[in-house]
């Protein structure tokens, strides 16, 4: 091979190395960025998944902490439940009608046997309230929890994404760095083996 045919191969068949590890660079980082984008979705998505849980978790407990506030008033949240009135009118409705059938409606058994069953069943009622809310706090609360799995899935996710794009760049750049020395040495050769020929040539002429 010619020592210009050397020096063209050279500078050409360094330059579409080159071109190929700009290409493997720009494939490297747009999958990254895709799969950054995947991952942020999946996280978005699971947090809005959740957000209902959580909210109601949070509302669950802020009544949780009025239940056992001293001289906190409950009772307006203890019969804020759909079905309290209802129950209480059908039991309050069960004794009239059995006092009334037996004649002894107007009697005071019957108002000591009414207020009995309205102080009973209000007891009852607040201890069903504070375990419903305490079941709905501990759904949120799980809820948070797998926001929170979620969200660390994500990081670290993200930073093992970055991590293998940061070492597939690093690795790129320095093939690009291999194939710039050996084509300038290349280059660097051919001249100096041009400068040698043409050294021998004027040393062989005669003057």
């Amino acid at each position: 091979m010619s020592i210009l045919s050397s020096l063209i191969s050279g500078l050409f068949g360094g330059n579409a190395e080159k071109k190929a590890e700009k290409k493997a660079q720009d494939a490297y980082t747009q999958y990254a960025n895709r799969a950054l984008d995947i991952q942020q979705q999946q996280y978005t998505q699971t947090r809005e998944d959740y957000a209902p849980w959580r909210e109601a978790g949070l509302g669950a407990l802020g009544n949780l902490n009025r239940f056992i506030t001293p001289g906190e008033d409950v009772s307006a949240l203890v019969q804020s439940d759909p079905g309290y009135q209802f129950r209480l009118n059908e039991g309050l409705d069960n004794i009239t009608s059995n006092r009334a059938a037996r004649g002894s409606l107007d009697s005071g058994g019957t108002l000591k046997a009414l207020t009995r069953y309205g102080q009973d069943y209000a007891s009852n009622e607040f201890g069903n309230a504070f375990n419903r809310n305490a079941t709905v706090a501990g759904l949120g609360s799980s809820a948070q929890g797998a926001t929170t799995a979620a969200g660390t899935n994500y990081a670290n996710n993200s930073s093992s994404i970055n991590t293998g794009l940061g070492n597939a760049l690093a690795s790129s750049y320095r093939n690009v760095g291999q194939i710039n020395a050996s084509m300038w040495g290349g280059v660097g050769g051919a001249i100096n083996n041009a400068e040698n020929a043409f050294a021998q040539l004027l040393g062989g002429m005669k003057f």
